[in-house]
């Protein structure tokens, strides 16, 4: 994961730095959860959140990854005779996939305030952005014995590895402290493929992501105050300090 976030991290840094932009770097930590519609996979997937981020005027760009703790689904498939004796149809048997999901996803994402600011005091807004989901599913298969009966959908201990890219947009609030702020977030996400994983025991399909967390800003309202008014008279001075304190 520090592989991936040290180059956007540095570019962050050197956009944040210029001279004439007044955009603020900040990271963020949080908790994030999500669901499927229409799924197999009936679970609440609990995880982390990690972000890096820029604060503009009126907006915020935010890249982000998150990682998500093993979870079960239960998954209804069937076994059936290799060898039948009673017919020419072998007879089947019900059991359970018990299927192992870990998930890994990266986004990006556009914050826009309808109100308030980025920096400085409350805020509603809304985003729209996109991320690269990757799901690891384990098939688990139960309650049968593989010498007398072979499955007919999963083989037992079976991985895969599937990743999609999904539609991001959703709404979220912030509440400001002293040198940071605490957000929170409902995202609706849409795969921009949802058949290709037709032959796996859990498809990705649409899902509600609720995030929740603290942003920290890394370059202080102080060193920003200071930055954009280099040259400035005493006035714009005073007026650019009401318009950061919000």
């Amino acid at each position: 994961m520090k592989y991936l976030l040290a180059p956007v991290i540095a570019l962050l840094l050197i956009v944040s730095s210029g001279k004439d932009t007044n955009a603020q770097l900040t990271m963020s930590l949080g908790g994030s959860s999500y669901y499927f519609f229409n799924s197999t996979d009936n679970n609440v997937h609990p995880g982390v959140n990690l972000r890096g981020g820029l604060d503009f005027d009126k907006y915020q760009l935010d890249f982000g990854f998150s990682y998500y703790f093993p979870v079960i689904s239960a998954v209804g498939t069937q076994v059936y005779e290799k060898n039948p004796q009673s017919s020419n149809f072998p007879l089947f048997k019900n059991i359970t996939n018990s299927v192992t999901g870990v998930t890994f996803n990266t986004s990006l994402q556009m914050n826009y305030f309808i109100w308030g600011k980025p920096i400085g005091g409350k805020g509603i807004y809304g985003f729209v952005g996109g991320s690269y989901f990757l799901y690891y599913q384990q098939n688990n298969l139960s309650n049968y014995d593989p010498i007398l009966y072979y499955p007919s959908d999963y083989l037992d201990g079976s991985e895969y590895y599937r990743y999609q890219l999904l539609f991001d947009f959703g709404f979220g609030f912030k509440y400001p402290m002293r040198y940071s702020s605490l957000f929170l977030e409902g995202k609706i996400s849409v795969p921009t493929n949802p058949y290709k994983e037709h032959e796996l025991a859990v498809q990705t399909s649409v899902m509600a992501t609720v995030n929740a967390g603290v942003r920290i800003h890394l370059v202080t309202r102080k060193n920003r105050y200071q930055r954009i008014n280099i040259g400035r008279s005493k006035k714009q001075k005073k007026r650019s300090a009401r318009r950061i304190r919000g």
